[in-house]
């Protein structure tokens, strides 16, 4: 066998029931290997909503490497939240969200948000 070719990431064989998802950087979209695939008609929007596809991979990134395995992350500022400063509220950033959502924020950040009247 020869050498690994660059677009290629040899990983170990995962214990079982895991199963490792591999993400290739931003600017690769075009093969061989694994790539983005872009629509011809592409705006350079983000196809997905960010904070919902980080909302859905934090459960299975601190399932395998434990709570503290990502920094947590104020929703409403976007700085980094020291554990022992950090509140989760139900609501939505904005008036115009469509849905709310548990988010981790500043105490004081946390204080902007549009809480909803179900949730008082």
């Amino acid at each position: 066998m020869g050498p690994t070719p660059p677009h290629v990431a040899v990983l170990p064989t995962p214990p079982a029931g895991l199963a490792y998802v591999g993400v290739p950087p931003a600017d690769r979209q075009a093969g061989p290997g694994i790539h983005w695939r872009v629509p011809p008609h592409w705006t350079g929007r983000y196809v997905t909503d960010a904070d919902r596809l980080a909302e859905v991979l934090a459960p299975a990134a601190t399932a395998v490497h434990g709570p503290t395995a990502l920094a947590l992350q104020c929703r409403i500022c976007w700085d980094t939240v020291p554990r022992a400063h950090a509140v989760t509220a139900h609501g939505r950033l904005t008036a115009a969200d469509r849905y709310p959502r548990r988010l981790t924020a500043h105490r004081a950040c946390a204080r902007h948000m549009v809480i909803d009247e179900e949730e008082r």
